[in-house]
Formats: C-alpha cells, structure tokens, sequence
C-alpha cells in the first residue's frame, strides 16, 4: 500500500528526473541524488532484501558513461579480509560468519569492481545537468558480528551496508575501499525515502523522520524520510525499549536494552544537553529526529546522519564521564560529518578532530573543572604518552598514510583537538567560533577539506599570519617551543620576553611575586606587567595548551639589570661588576 506521502516523494523525484534544466541551474547546491529505498528485515535468516531506486543527476561540467556504487557488506565476505573493529575473536561471538551483499541492477549492464564496488554502464553518455534512473534489487547476508554491521543477542545492526553513488571528483569515481582503520567513508548529501519492514513486536531505530506506518498481521513497515543527508543506516530488536525527549522541534529517541533503562535515559539527557552548546556555538541541527541506539559496535560510539550506535558495555555504568564523553563526541558529528562533511580518508582528522573540539567545548561550559579534567585526561595526557613513544607527528593524512592504527588514533583524536585548540588560544575563542560558524553555515549539507577549512581562518584574520600555524602544525612534525629566555624587573614593571624557535604565538605567564602572590599575563611576547612586589620567578604556558617539542624550558627568573641581560650572563654581568669595583677601591 502507498501512502500519500510516498506518492508525493515519487512525484518530487520524477519532476527532477524530467527536468534536467532545472537541476543545472542548481549545480552548485549540495544535493542532486535521490533514493527511494525499501527494505525487508528477516530475523531468521539474518537477511535485509530490498530495491533502491536512484535518480541521480550528473552536476559535473564532462559527460558520463558510468555510475558507481558501493557495495560495503562484500568486505565482510572472506575470512582474514573483514575491516574488523576489535580482534577477530572478539568480534565474531561464535567464530567467522560472512556478511555480502548481491545486487541485480534492472536493465542495464553492470559489473562488481574490487568486490565491494559496481559499475553500471549508461546506455547513452549522461550530459552535464541530466538524470537518469537507477533501479536495482539487492539481498544482504548479515554476519553474527560485533561491528558497525552484523547482528548480535537480538539486535540487527545495518551501518555502511546500502548501496550508495561514490562522489565524483577531479575526473573520476572516488572509491575507497572499506578497511579496519578510522572511518574510511565519503558521501555526498541525497533525498532519501526509505521504508522498513519489520516483524511485529520489533523496533527500529533509523536515520530519518517517520511519516507513515502501515500494519500487517505479522509485520509493520514504516516509512523514513531524510532531506539533505549523506547516508542511511538502522538498527532493530524485539528488545529495545524507548526514551523520548523534545528539544526545540526535534525529537531525540534513545533505545536501550532490558535493564539499561536508567541509561537509556541518560544517553538523551546528555544529547539534548549537547545540542544545546553545539546549537550555540556552530549553528542549529537542521534535521526534526535524532536518535540513539545501543548495540553490539566493538567500540565505544558511531555516528550516522540523525543516529549515533553506543556500544552496550557503557550503559552498564551510564554516570561515569566516559559514557557523557562518547555521546557528546557522537552528537558533534551531527556537525562535522553530518551535516559538514569531508572525505574520511584523505582528510581523516577533520571530522574527529572538529569533534574532539566540541566535545571539549561541551565540558567546559560545564565549568573550567570539568573542562580541564577532559582536556587533561582525555587529550594532552594520551598524546604527552604517545610522544614518547616516538611516534609521526604530521596530522594532515590520508588513512592508508599513517604508520598504525595507533597513530591515527593519536593524530585524529589528540593532537588534532589539541592543534585546533591552539588555533583558538592564537586567534580567541569568539574570533575561532565565528570561523567555526561561519564555515558550518556556509558548507551546511556540502563538503570541506583542509584548505577550506584553512582559508576561512587566514581570510577572517590576515594579520595572524597562520600560513605558517598550518604548514608547521598539520603537514610537518615540528613543534613550537617556547622557552625562558629573558625577563626583568625594573620600578615595579615586569618584562618576560620568552622565545619560540619555530612561530609565534600568544603566551602565558605565571609570575611569582616576592611576597608569595602569584599573577598571569597573557598576549603576544614581550609580556608586560606592573607589579606591586618584585617578581622571583616566572613558568611559561602553566596549563599546558601549547603542544611543545619541550616543556623542560618554560621556567625563569628575573633580573633587575637595567640592561636586560639575558639570564645566562647576568651572574657573569654581576661578578664582573664586583670585581672592577674593587680593583678601583684598591687603586684609590
């Protein structure tokens, strides 16, 4: 049976279909794909059927003769091959289970590429501005696995798993292939209509806004709608039970397991706390649902358009900080990911390291205590450790370029953050969340890379010089290093003129005074203070927001000679002084 809603989504996507015109106007908006999904979930076979029908318009300037799709669920279908979360041992409950995909494309010629890729073959070139339909049927296998994709102790967990058109770019498909490392994923923002069908008594937890839903005797389907967004994923149970919350005029839904009712709860509390600061800083959440979903993941959390997964274990202990970190890191990829994207493989630190940012920007508007223990704990601590283990330190890489998975780990997930938050210590926070804002509001439902990203920052603020910030920062493994150099006292004005061997950026200083009073001064070097008792001695970045090649530096004392000496030389300067005085008192 066809609602009027579906009815009105199939006219909407034929008017773009026979309006080629209309849609090369449009070139430069985000979105020209339309999907029109429907999807079967069978639970005994652990098995999702289902038909996508595509309109796709070609929004390059070259015509072309192919499209292809991904076909994500063939990486699982080998044994040893599976881009696997966490050890094979602990991914698979009862050993190796393949999931695959297979796919019947109707009417066209068509071929499966590297085995998680298909190619289908126009019958005519398709010129700049036209569309063309796309109709296939497609059968999931779904693997007994902890994973994004897989299924597990009653629920069925369907992320990265529907064909999806790979995004064209300089003169070709991007197809990347789907590995363990990061999130090795890039997608251009689409129409969606997809409909469920599920056995009665299950539920399901989707991207999209429910708008229909017809019953049977044994099963239900609903129907989804997603404007503008880049992918679509679901996962669902005959377990799952449901939270709801309103904030503004979107509806957070969270399902959780029998038992993890108080953290089922908790998870949308946090999200709506979340959306609260990111709405503030970077910009409103333009979608009506968000939704989050416990599963079996093998990690800690995973975002989609309108949904996030968390994996089960942390329900278990929902008032520990670790469980408020995953779901504020998850609902910032609403921001960087979702509604901001970028491609996850050349560029795979920006949507994490915008979202570790977040997330830090979160926790301090819970108060500097808290936002130093997640900065501390959760960012320069992990990244001080992996340093000394020597790892490369150049963030700005694809994912196939870093050494380990460790070290994409440290380069997304802490330097990264702790980069942009330098970049914020330079420029400050009002002048860095306007950046941040601006590029949200002006990239809503499109794509960025680091040069975008560079851009907005250097065009804003010209006079920061901050070709060199991101040349040093982001593309090479030198540090900055600020050391103590020179400071002196002279009628109750204090000057720290410390160095920086690679750039310059803004300082702070703590300075000790004679009476056991400490005081801060911060800005660009020299640092200048009038002071009400001499200073003894001085520490340079006291809180540790400038990543360094070396912190052992950041310490000093003050001289009182009224020609500065730099603090090597002056007990030099002093004995010389002493020992022409009286070599004149013994001629006289």
């Amino acid at each position: 049976m066809m609602s009027g809603t579906r009815t009105l989504m199939i006219i909407v996507m034929l008017i773009v279909a026979i309006a080629p015109t209309m849609a090369y106007a449009a070139y430069d908006a985000p979105s020209s794909t339309h999907y029109e999904v429907t999807l079967e979930v069978d639970p005994e076979r652990h098995a999702i059927k289902g038909t996508s029908t595509i309109i796709y318009c070609n929004r390059e300037l070259i015509a072309l003769d192919s499209l292809y799709l991904t076909l994500y669920p063939n990486a699982f279908d080998e044994e040893g091959e599976a881009p696997l979360i966490a050890p094979a041992s602990v991914s698979y409950p009862e050993g190796f289970d393949p999931g695959y995909i297979t796919v019947d494309v109707i009417d066209r010629t068509y071929e499966v590429v590297d085995d998680t890729f298909l190619r289908i073959d126009l019958t005519d070139p398709l010129t700049p501005g036209e569309s063309v339909n796309i109709e296939l049927n497609f059968d999931i296998k779904v693997p007994h696995l902890t994973h994004r994709f897989g299924y597990h102790d009653g629920i069925i967990y369907a992320g990265n798993c529907l064909p999806l058109v790979c995004p064209y770019k300089e003169g070709g498909w991007v197809r990347h292939p789907y590995t363990a490392r990061g999130d090795p994923f890039y997608s251009e923002s689409a129409q969606w209509s997809v409909s469920i069908t599920a056995p009665t008594g299950w539920t399901v937890a989707s991207t999209g806004t429910p708008i229909d839903e017809d019953v049977g005797e044994s099963t239900f389907t609903t129907t989804y709608v997603a404007p503008d967004t880049r992918d679509f994923a679901f996962s669902c149970s005959e377990r799952y039970e449901v939270a709801t919350l309103q904030h503004g005029a979107t509806t957070i839904r969270s399902y959780y397991l029998p038992g993890h009712e108080e953290g089922g709860v908790r998870a949308c509390e946090l999200a709506r706390q979340a959306m609260y600061v990111y709405e503030d800083i970077f910009g409103p959440y333009p979608y009506d649902t968000f939704s989050i979903a416990e599963t079996h993941l093998g990690a800690a959390g995973m975002e989609y358009p309108h949904l996030i997964f968390v994996d089960q274990q942390y329900y278990t202990s929902p008032h520990d900080m670790i469980f408020e970190v995953i779901i504020a890191h998850e609902v910032a990829h609403q921001w960087w990911y979702g509604v901001v994207g970028n491609d996850q493989v050349c560029h795979s630190f920006i949507d994490e390291s915008l979202a570790q940012l977040s997330t830090l920007a979160y926790f301090e508007e819970h108060g500097d205590l808290i936002g130093t223990s997640y900065y501390e704990n959760y960012l320069r601590d992990p990244y001080d450790r992996a340093r000394k283990e020597g790892i490369s330190d150049i963030i700005d890489r694809s994912l196939e370029e870093y050494g380990s998975d460790y070290e994409y780990m440290v380069m997304a997930y802490w330097k990264g953050p702790l980069v942009l938050d330098m970049l914020r210590w330079t420029v400050g926070s009002d002048e860095f969340y306007d950046a941040l804002s601006d590029i949200y509001n002006k990239h809503t439902f499109g794509i960025i890379d680091v040069a975008t990203f560079e851009n907005e920052f250097m065009t804003r603020i010209p006079e920061k010089e901050l070709d060199t910030f991101f040349d040093v920062l982001l593309r090479s493994d030198s540090l900055p290093d600020i050391i103590a150099y020179e400071a002196t006292y002279d009628d109750g004005t204090a000057i720290i003129e410390p160095t920086n061997k690679v750039m310059v950026l803004p300082v702070e200083a703590c300075v000790t005074l004679e009476d056991g009073s400490t005081m801060t001064v911060t800005g660009m070097p020299p640092l200048e203070m009038n002071v009400q008792s001499a200073p003894v001695s001085y520490v340079l970045d006291p809180r540790d927001r400038i990543v360094e090649s070396n912190e052992e530096n950041n310490t000093g004392s003050f001289s009182t000679d009224e020609k500065r000496l730099p603090l090597p030389y002056a007990p030099i300067g002093l004995v010389a002084a002493i020992v022409i005085a009286l070599l004149w008192r013994k001629r006289s």
